[in-house]
């Protein structure tokens, strides 16, 4: 008589919670560096105060003088909701039943074969989500005047005369948005009225006040829409095209200081009306967009680096402006591109891609620590920028004299010496992860983050079994569940340096 499930529950238990959920962790970068936190939810949120201002009552008085007014700290509360993580696998009827008469053995290779590749794919996703999780979706690096749209946008059905021409951008960020691979839905490229819906409408903001990037004369509805890409290490760009629904010029970026980066941003909320319809995933001409695939896709996610630094509103607090209008501006990041050039209206390429420069690198270290007072323990980057910053290195390998070099080489082997594998800066170790950005570097204070999780991530047994049968379906299925999020508690703390020549 074959053995039942009741017969292998507990091994299977064993299995899953065991090597299973342990190899999950050691796969997700971000469970290593980020804390965790699961006290503190309330229902589906946790609440955490952060501050944001100093006591104003203090000063120097003389003798006989009244006190200074009392004042008292500043603080705001950052209500971070839950999000889930799911890994759902399914095993057909006659793979359970061969499994079962073969033994433990045999049915444990089934098993096995189906949850490490499980492991994989909900390691791939949580970590993708860990960087680009949320609205803010990537940076580009550069200035440009800005194409003139077309004039008034046409209705459904319409030729499209209402879109500017085609600008292309460096960009520094999240392509699954653009070639289907989050969405089932590649963006296509011509201006055809038939395959507006199939592209990404996006918002901008500028990275050193926050506010949003709107140009034209409805500037409440600049319709900026991604309408092709290039996802390559050499050059990765996306093109824009700007719609303005009562016509006029196109946004224009070129009058922003020297080394503005610009957060490109998909919101899981669009504020529409007939009268200001929005192109893109957005129903044209509709009075309220249900129904929206993308955007509800993203209000899913959990909050990943990109939207924990870069996103105008942090957790429900309002952080555009500038300090002393708005005290919530503290909690702003440092995002800078690499190239520093200033000045106004010197037209397209302004802040283009440049090579990685040391002095660069210690500017956002002072620049840190002038502003926040932090300094930064981890910097992270894609492995494929690691070689810009041997590079930079001076003198020769294990040579000896003024212009030796800070890694050391044994002169037998010509090996780096132990401990000096993994570079750094200043002491300041780097962290490579291959979904990060190529272009892109970030400075990182680890303590101010929270990996908040309600429940850790295990298979679902609440019925008593890990797995169950598929309704109408000869087969039987499990998943895997994680209830969590991300956040920063001092995003002042933190800061990112966009376009950096990647070759």
């Amino acid at each position: 008589m074959p053995a039942t499930l009741a017969t292998f529950g507990p091994m299977l238990k064993d299995f899953y919670q065991g090597p299973v959920a342990e190899s999950i962790n050691q796969r997700v970068w971000a469970r290593e560096y980020f804390s965790k936190r699961s006290k503190g939810w309330s229902g589906r949120q946790m609440i955490i105060p952060v501050h944001t201002g100093r006591n104003t009552g203090v000063g120097f008085r003389a003798e006989g003088v009244a006190l200074p007014v009392a004042g008292d700290q500043a603080y705001v509360n950052l209500t971070i909701p839950n999000r889930n993580s799911y890994g759902r696998f399914e095993v057909s009827g006659e793979s359970m039943d061969t499994a079962m008469r073969g033994g433990a053995g045999a049915f444990a290779g089934v098993m096995e074969s189906e949850m490490n590749r499980l492991v994989q794919d909900v390691s791939n996703a949580e970590n993708h989500a860990t960087i680009f999780g949320g609205e803010v979706k990537g940076f580009l690096n550069e200035r440009k005047v800005g194409a003139v749209s077309l004039g008034a946008q046409t209705p459904l059905g319409a030729p499209a005369t209402g879109f500017s021409a085609t600008e292309t951008w460096q960009y520094q960020g999240d392509f699954s948005y653009f070639d289907g691979t989050a969405t089932g839905t590649a963006v296509q490229t011509g201006l055809a009225v038939a395959d507006i819906a199939t592209k990404v409408r996006v918002r901008l903001f500028r990275m050193d006040t926050y506010a949003e990037i709107l140009g034209g004369a409805a500037a409440q509805n600049p319709n900026i829409l991604v309408d092709d890409f290039t996802d390559d290490r050499v050059n990765p760009t996306i093109s824009l095209i700007v719609g303005d629904d009562a016509g006029g010029a196109g946004i224009d970026t070129s009058a922003l200081p020297g080394g503005t980066a610009i957060a490109v941003v998909i919101s899981a909320t669009q504020a529409v009306s007939a009268a200001t319809p929005l192109f893109g995933q957005d129903p044209i001409g509709a009075a309220n967009p249900t129904g929206l695939i993308w955007p509800q896709l993203i209000a899913d996610q959990p909050a990943g680096i990109f939207t924990n630094l870069a996103s105008q509103a942090h957790f429900g607090i309002n952080r555009a402006g500038a300090l002393p209008a708005n005290a919530n501006a503290i909690l702003q990041s440092t995002i800078l591109t690499h190239d520093p050039a200033a000045g106004a209206g010197t037209g397209d390429r302004t802040n283009a891609a440049a090579d990685l420069t040391l002095e660069r690198i210690q500017y956002l270290f002072d620049t840190l620590l002038q502003d926040a007072g932090a300094d930064p323990n981890l910097m992270i980057m894609n492995a494929l920028m690691r070689h810009r910053y041997t590079v930079q290195l001076t003198g020769t390998l294990g040579a000896a004299g003024a212009n030796r070099s800070n890694l050391t080489v044994d002169a037998g082997s010509g090996k780096v010496m132990d401990n000096q594998q993994n570079l750094a800066y200043g002491g300041v170790m780097f962290q490579y992860d291959r979904h990060f950005p190529i272009c892109t570097i970030g400075f990182m204070s680890t303590d101010p983050w929270l990996f908040a999780e309600l429940t850790t991530g295990q298979f679902a047994d609440d019925d008593g079994n890990v797995l169950s049968r598929t309704q109408n379906t000869d087969a039987w299925e499990g998943f895997w569940k994680h209830r969590y999020n991300l956040v920063c508690r001092r995003p002042n703390s933190q800061a990112l340096l966009v376009g950096i020549t990647p070759t």
